[in-house]
């Protein structure tokens, strides 16, 4: 072989190598990754890397800078590893930030975009003593949850986030301090201002879990984008409840039951007060004098 064959064919087992890596991270088997695809129904993925897209299939692990996709009537159901579960509608686009390699990994910051559409977590944190924190980022705010559910739903630059179990921190780039979100309650998150919040009764997270939506969910509790009152001001447009009557207000006359008896009221109405005891008698026609008679030049 001549001194150029050997860097020739070196150059073409390194370039084989590097083939067969892209490749093998294009389809990892579900036994390298944490994040492992369980349910893909109309579903596509764009691998880390890859200029387009391609079905999205089952039991294949996922890794950071993937990108999920699912069409109309889609859904995509992931395992995390041994500790839960992610859950996504149709028409979402999620985007893996970081997902670590795996549970020895230095760092187990899992970070996940909704950049579009529903997502439903259930989580559990490991007890072997790591810290894995979990991070879901939708529009400008940041969630970090620790062990429960959640819900977050993020369309047309609106935020709603539901806490069925557990805690969840909301912070904003600049914001000094995160907001701690409670269960059993739905939050609609609003940029520079206090977020909406009602609580859910145990019905409501159940039917949010068959739909894989949450905008029927916000409809029912006063949370359904901008154009449906807030909770706050619905409650002030509740009209109060009437109080007690001014004893000092005259009564307000019941309706005439009768015609006759809707012309006596006319009548009573036309002459004034005569009824009333504070009213001057009138003096009867017979008692009155006669008119004067004109005076003669």
């Amino acid at each position: 072989m001549t001194g150029w064959g050997i860097p020739a064919v070196c150059a073409a087992a390194c370039l084989a190598f590097a083939a067969t890596g892209r490749v093998a991270a294009a389809e990892a088997p579900a036994s390298s990754g944490l994040i492992i695809t369980r349910q893909a129904l109309h579903a596509e993925r764009l691998a880390a890397g890859e200029a387009t897209r391609g079905p999205l299939a089952t039991d294949v692990a996922i890794q950071s800078q993937d990108r999920l996709l699912t069409l109309s009537g889609g859904r995509v159901d992931l395992a995390i590893s041994r500790h839960g579960f992610i859950a996504l509608g149709d028409d979402t686009d999620l985007r893996v930030e970081r997902v670590p390699f795996s549970t020895f990994d230095v760092d187990l910051r899992t970070q996940l975009r909704v950049a579009r559409g529903h997502l439903r977590l259930v989580w559990k944190y490991p007890d072997f003593g790591a810290r894995w924190p979990m991070v879901i980022d939708a529009g400008p705010f940041r969630i970090s949850v620790t062990s429960g559910e959640y819900f977050v739903e993020h369309r047309d630059q609106r935020t709603l986030l539901c806490v069925a179990e557990g805690e969840a921190a909301i912070s904003t780039p600049g914001q000094a301090e995160a907001a701690v979100f409670t269960a059993s309650a739905c939050y609609r998150l609003i940029s520079g201002a206090p977020a909406q919040v009602a609580a859910v009764a145990p019905e409501g997270f159940v039917a949010a879990r068959a739909a894989r939506a949450l905008l029927p969910l916000a409809m029912q509790i006063g949370l359904a984008w901008a154009e449906t009152p807030s909770v706050t001001a619905t409650a002030a447009m509740t009209p109060d409840a009437p109080g007690a009557p001014d004893p000092s207000a005259a009564p307000t006359p019941a309706p005439p039951r009768s015609l006759a008896e809707a012309r006596d009221q006319a009548l009573r109405e036309a002459v004034g007060p005569a009824g009333r005891p504070d009213a001057t008698p009138a003096t009867p026609a017979a008692a009155r004098p006669p008119p004067a008679a004109p005076e003669v030049p």
